[in-house]
């Protein structure tokens, strides 16, 4: 077998598992991919939606370059190579637990030497379809990697025509940083799509209110179990810039706390885009802010620094079971004295 990925899918179309966000009552397994690493790091899973335990299954990933041409190999794939699905990596996975999860990391990934240009990862969870799901049809995913050229073009130099500069704040310190404003060089932002939080996406700058227990993953999370946690959260990644980007990270804020970091270490080529990057989240009841920082680690000189998109939660939910809602994260007393209210005293006279 060619150690490597080729041959995609021709009938596979570009989806992504938001299809999670289907609705419709899960009577038995439903295995869904988990691909939010892939292309960055080399890490695949899969999770169980559904409401019974699933058994074995095995994922495939299938690779092809757009426009031609062959992918990545090494030798280290041929550890996952398997008769039964020529021309694929497959990953063997454990039979879970309703909502449980299985993470692997390809062994190989780092020995990968990529090409310049854009590829498609296709991943199929329950390839031989061994296991009897409540949803057959969420069983797919595909990400885009993209490799780009080691050079990104020719620096702009320094000059008052091209330069606008302002000190730079602590990183995550605030929703929209101080700006570096330069000619002709790439401009990391989120699509305008917004930003994916169990159903939307939810425009940037917006807010929204989650009511229903039923959204929550689970309740009672986090190191003081005052969280809910949810998922998926996704946002989408865009170059607007003239110029390809290099390796940046982007960070993902509650309030001020970092909940979320997601590493692009091959960067991003000028006008190409990460499809939705998926991943957890937990919130406390009443208002969160939920922050997403562009590099944030400002390794990428960009002709716009304003990095910092946001929208904000309203969680009404009993996140630590003790049968109340919050209000902006602290509990409300049963009875509060409206404006404007007189308080009468009660006599202690005979």
């Amino acid at each position: 077998m060619q150690r490597n990925f080729v041959h995609l899918l021709a009938a596979t179309a570009l989806t992504t598992s938001l299809s999670v966000l289907a609705t419709g009552a899960l009577a038995d397994s439903d295995l869904v991919p988990d691909t939010g690493s892939l292309a960055a790091g080399g890490q695949i899973g899969a999770v169980n939606q559904g409401d019974e335990a699933s058994g074995p299954a095995v994922l495939t990933i299938v690779c092809s370059k757009n426009g031609g041409g062959g992918c990545a190999e090494a030798a280290g794939m041929a550890a996952y190579e398997n008769p039964a699905y020529p021309n694929a990596v497959t990953v063997n996975i454990p039979g879970l637990p309703p909502g449980g999860s299985f993470d692997h990391g390809l062994a190989f990934w780092g020995d990968l030497d990529w090409d310049p240009g854009t590829y498609t990862l296709s991943v199929l969870v329950d390839a031989g379809n061994a296991v009897d799901e409540g949803n057959e049809l969420n069983n797919n995913a595909a990400v885009m990697k993209t490799q780009l050229m080691s050079s990104v073009g020719t620096p702009v130099p320094n000059g008052p025509g091209n330069l606008t500069q302002t000190p730079a704040q602590e990183d995550g310190a605030d929703v929209v940083q101080a700006g570096v404003i330069v000619a002709g060089l790439p401009d990391i932002i989120p699509t305008t799509l917004g930003f994916v939080l169990k159903s939307g996406p939810l425009k940037w700058g917006s807010s929204m209110t989650i009511g229903n227990a039923a959204m929550a993953d689970a309740t009672m999370q986090g190191p003081q179990h005052n969280l809910c946690s949810f998922s998926p959260a996704a946002y989408r990644t865009f170059n607007k810039g003239a110029f390809a980007a290099g390796p940046f990270v982007t960070k993902v804020y509650r309030d001020n706390t970092l909940v979320h970091t997601h590493n692009v270490p091959g960067g991003l080529a000028s006008k190409d885009f990460i499809d939705w990057h998926q991943f957890g989240i937990q919130l406390h009841e009443g208002q969160n802010m939920i922050k997403v920082v562009f590099d944030a680690n400002k390794q990428v000189s960009e002709s716009d620094e304003k990095n910092g998109y946001w929208i904000r939660v309203n969680v009404q939910i009993d996140c630590n079971g003790d049968g109340k809602v919050g209000i902006g994260g602290f509990k409300a007393p049963d009875k509060q004295p409206q404006p404007g209210t007189v308080l009468k005293l009660k006599s202690t006279s005979p």
